[in-house]
């Protein structure tokens, strides 16, 4: 369910439909929900006396997921479009 902006309960929720000018309540019956949440449409969180607990995940433990292999240019006669006088 995308652009949720209000949950009525752990099934329903609303979001704006034909560019905004509608509001829809749609119902999900999945076990497992996937939703997007308009930011602006919720109050922010309260923020409390205690910090928040962060920890960071071992470098053994972050997969590598890229690899960065070659670069190929290619010459053109043509100018470069930000140096380009017309």
């Amino acid at each position: 369910v995308s652009d949720v902006i209000d949950i009525e309960s752990p099934e329903v929720f609303v979001r704006p439909i034909y560019a905004g000018n509608a509001i829809t309540k749609v119902k999900s019956k999945d076990p497992i929900k996937i939703i997007t949440i308009r930011g602006t449409a919720f109050h922010p969180a309260e923020v409390s006396d205690t910090e928040a607990i962060l920890e960071s995940a071992p470098d053994a433990e972050k997969p590598i997921l890229t690899e960065w292999i070659s670069e190929e240019l290619q010459k053109s006669d043509r100018p470069e479009l930000d140096s380009a006088t017309k």
